[in-house]
């Protein structure tokens, strides 16, 4: 038996970070519905299995509703059932979609939360699947502790899942996986988690999480796309990616060492965007639209002092073509360093040498001078998140990125401490000039 296996389409939702001129229909989880509709019917599917939050949010109701209504139908046209489990997200409007659609089309399994077998037959092969839907937002206890169905005589048993896998305390349905594969069934589909992800042990059930079919953020760096999953009489699963996702998002480091100007770094920039980009979108078989990158550079270079401003206006221009896909910046960390030797100019006087000095500190972070700087930097920033307009922003959030270790901290601080060593050190020669 083949089957397709997605989940956390959140229907409702669309690709952020993209170029403003990208078709934002194109870039939609509705969309990513039918790309997962028409790889079905093309690999000739015996069966879709959906692991929860298909829909985004309650009041995405009507706007599910086309989409899953159309699709379903297309699947049915070629025989093609689908079964699903509700998850956080759509706990409440999943099964009031799954009352529009006719059972053999469509089966929600494990309702109310007990568990539910739906048993299938693909010629000579049978399958079990075992599954359990959300009841609620927000469900603090292990489904797997209301787990009563007997094991099935015949087939081949799988198992269809929402929820957090090995994240005790979680309020997100929390289960183990040491107690999944305690359990008859073969392998396990699992949704929650956005991130694709096979997790398999010698001769132990194999764990999926699918991930989403549409990668929706830079935190969901990485191939996205549905997996395609055979099944063998004998029990065996063989589960692969189908890399379906018209956006990829992802992080890569740019080295622009001696880089003697903007243009340089420009075209270096240029560059790794074009190579990366020639990298990825064979994989995706055309389905590729945007790849969005944040883009570390690093290295020593003269341009230091100016990329900040630099690429602040350029980095929006930055386009890069291959085929029916493009490369687009969504953000450029600068941390490169200046031509300057620290240790030469920290044994001079003045405030180039104390901030050189200082600098060459923050590269030992455990020093009693660079732990009242890490210290007194930590109360500014605490102070920044409680005034306008910082203080609308989630603290965590706002503090994550800089304060969420001394490390991370020390390397911001040395970051705009080298901007600012460059400016004086600027300032010094411009001053001694004729």
């Amino acid at each position: 038996m083949r089957i397709l296996c997605t989940g956390d389409i959140h229907i409702g939702r669309r690709a952020t970070r993209v170029p403003a001129r990208a078709n934002p229909g194109d870039l939609s989880a509705a969309q990513a519905w039918w790309d997962v509709v028409g790889l079905a019917i093309e690999r000739r599917v015996d069966l879709v299995v959906l692991t929860g939050d298909v829909v985004d949010r309650d009041n995405r109701y009507f706007e599910a509703f086309g989409p899953l209504e159309q699709g379903i139908g297309a699947l049915a046209a070629q025989g093609v059932p689908v079964v699903a489990v509700a998850g956080n997200h759509d706990f409440d409007v999943l099964p009031r979609l799954a009352e529009s659609f006719k059972p053999d089309r469509f089966r929600l399994l494990g309702r109310e939360e007990r568990w539910e077998r739906l048993t299938l037959a693909a010629g000579d092969q049978v399958v079990h699947l075992d599954g359990w839907s959300f009841p609620s937002e927000r469900y603090p206890r292990d489904p797997l502790a209301a787990y009563d169905l007997p094991s099935p005589g015949d087939g081949v048993l799988l198992g269809v899942l929402h929820g957090d896998l090995d994240q005790p305390g979680s309020p997100y349905a929390p289960v183990e996986a040491a107690d999944l594969r305690r359990l008859p069934a073969s392998f396990w589909m699992l949704g929650h988690v956005h991130a694709p992800a096979l997790h398999g042990e010698p001769g132990k059930a194999g764990i999926l999480y699918p991930g989403s079919p549409l990668a929706l953020s830079p935190k969901e760096p990485g191939p996205h796309g549905p997996w395609l999953l055979e099944v063998t009489s004998g029990g065996r699963v063989a589960a692969r990616q189908v890399p379906l996702s018209r956006v990829r998002y992802e992080v890569l480091e740019v080295d622009v060492a001696g880089a003697r100007g903007e243009d340089e770094v420009d075209r270096r920039l240029a560059e790794a965007l074009r190579f990366r980009l020639g990298q990825v979108a064979p994989e995706t078989g055309g389905a590729l639209r945007h790849l969005v990158c944040r883009v570390r550079l690093t290295g020593r270079t003269p341009a230091h002092r100016r990329l900040e401003e630099h690429l602040r206006a350029a980095m929006e221009d930055l386009a890069v073509p291959h085929g029916s896909a493009t490369a687009t910046l969504d953000e450029v960390r600068v941390e490169t360093r200046p031509m300057w030797d620290l240790a030469q100019l920290s044994g001079a006087s003045g405030p180039p040498a104390s901030l050189a000095g200082l600098l060459r500190g923050l590269r030992s972070p455990g020093a009693d001078p660079v732990r009242q700087v890490l210290d007194r930097a930590r109360q500014e920033l605490e102070t920044l998140a409680s005034r306008l307009p910082y203080r609308e922003i989630p603290r965590d959030e706002l503090l994550a990125d800089l304060a969420a270790s001394d490390q991370d901290l020390a390397g911001e601080i040395e970051r705009q401490g080298l901007l600012l060593l460059d400016e004086l050190l600027a300032q010094k020669a411009d001053g001694a000039a004729p």
